[in-house]
């Protein structure tokens, strides 16, 4: 559905994050809108990496990190994944990708990649401190956020939603 809803929509770039999942997505989407440019993997659209925390439950992260998990949840600017990413981290490197579109600002980019990604780039655009990283939109699986450059600098056009999925 989310490739349909694409259909129209005029594209002149599209990026994926280069994670399975992702990847998995943007082939059904171009699928369905084969008029769609072919995308690029690109790594820093990966999720973050919670290292040790990854494929466990949040109880079973809580159970075995309850002061980690606490600061997780809490204090994200002071959060690091054992083995894995801060938050900081995160952020640095989707302001690496998103440096690349001062020359795409007046075209149409498609992006598919991880909520985390989309708040941490939110966050950037909307200069919202790494503190606040829970407060910026959650990302619906399947959901569709629209940002554009207007009047010198980035901004939010729809929030994240996934009204085109229906019922």
């Amino acid at each position: 559905m989310t490739g349909q809803a694409l259909a129209g929509c005029k594209v002149e770039h599209f990026f994926c994050s280069d994670t399975g999942r992702a990847v998995a997505t943007a082939e059904v989407i171009r699928r369905k809108a084969p008029a769609l440019p072919l995308f690029v993997l690109d790594p820093r659209l990966r999720e973050l990496s919670y290292g040790r925390w990854e494929g466990m439950l949040h109880e079973e992260i809580k159970a075995q990190f309850p002061e980690l998990y606490t600061i997780y949840r809490a204090r994200p600017e002071k959060f690091c994944a054992p083995d894995g990413e801060s938050f900081v981290d995160l952020r640095s490197r989707v302001a690496s990708f998103l440096a690349g579109f001062e020359p795409l600002k007046t075209e149409t980019c498609l992006i598919v990649t991880h909520s985390g990604v989309v708040r941490a780039a939110l966050g950037l655009l909307q200069k919202i401190p790494v503190e606040k990283f829970w407060e910026t939109p959650s990302v619906p699986e399947g959901g569709i956020c629209l940002i554009a450059y207007r009047d010198g600098s980035w901004q939010l056009i729809e929030e994240p939603n996934d009204r085109h999925l229906g019922e």
